[in-house]
């Protein structure tokens, strides 16, 4: 599926930036023995081989066979203080993306406090020229319920990439950060995971492994100043929900087979994330919505 949606993106301007990501869908890892390392990656996997920060995960997951996890923690004595943390460099087109998106969710243990980021630098000549940092909101996993359950967590994110307007700029550096947050006297902290899948310069169109046809699903217009209308020609019901830029959760609707329409009235003006799943099947389907 990842294949077949890579060559299908390709065909659209966009789309052909999504290439230069290396290992966008973190399928490919290269065994070092003791660890593994995403290939296109660096990471701090190398510093605590025993309990490497960032892991290959084939269980949870967003699509393909594989997603990345980026762990605070490790086995060492600092273990209350070990950020995990994977990163990329590569250079892009004429064309410097606005966004970049992504599947994924950040979460900690008990109310453990920690945190994770994504970090994306625009650079030339090997000078940043501006960076934007932006946080995952984090859901707290207390019960076996949550952790047995945790593929369910995963959702679209969107992350600013040149907020500035930089006009022009040679590479683009990703970072991805799971965070401890250290108690006050430095004993004792926090652990956070960032599950990680499809990263992305282009809107996604399908997430999840079968996604609806879009002549089954259709909404319009878009960009919207009032109601957003839509056509559910599914034979089924489908779950909507509504995130914002930051792939914060907004509000949840429901869509019966047939038109509907959907009130955006009471948010701000800005770009949303419209997801539509099936109660059924698990088949998701995500479209990008401007607000005016």
């Amino acid at each position: 599926m990842k294949n077949l949606l890579s060559t299908l993106l390709a065909l659209l301007p966009l789309a052909a930036l999504h290439a230069q990501i290396p290992n966008a869908g973190f399928e490919e890892w290269t065994d070092f023995g003791m660890y593994e390392e995403p290939v296109g990656w660096q990471t701090n996997n190398a510093g605590d081989s025993f309990d490497p920060p960032v892991r290959k995960t084939d269980e949870v997951l967003a699509a393909g066979h594989y997603s990345a996890l980026v762990r605070s923690a490790c086995s060492s004595f600092e273990f209350y203080w070990c950020p995990g943390f994977a990163k990329t460099t590569f250079a892009i087109g004429d064309t410097i993306p606005q966004q970049l998106y992504a599947t994924g969710f950040c979460i900690t243990a008990f109310s453990v406090p920690g945190y994770c980021e994504i970090e994306v630098n625009l650079r030339s000549g090997g000078q940043v020229l501006s960076s934007t940092v932006t946080a995952i909101d984090t859901t707290v996993c207390s019960t076996m319920e949550c952790f047995d359950n945790l593929t369910a967590l995963y959702r679209p994110l969107a992350v600013p990439v040149n907020p500035e307007g930089i006009a022009q700029a040679d590479s683009i550096e990703i970072i991805l950060r799971a965070i401890p947050i250290p108690s006050p006297n430095g004993t004792g902290g926090g652990i956070a995971y960032l599950y990680i899948d499809e990263l992305s310069f282009s809107p996604p169109a399908t997430t999840g492994t079968t996604a609806p046809g879009s002549s089954l699903l259709k909404i319009w217009p878009n960009p919207v100043t009032g109601p957003l209308y839509g056509r559910n020609d599914q034979a089924a019901d489908l779950n909507c929900s509504l995130y914002d830029i930051h792939g914060r959760f907004v509000a949840p609707w429901a869509s019966s087979p047939g038109p509907f329409t959907l009130d955006l009235s009471p948010w701000p003006a800005g770009m949303y994330l419209l997801e539509f799943t099936s109660p059924h099947d698990g088949r998701r389907w995500v479209e990008k919505v401007v607000k005016r």
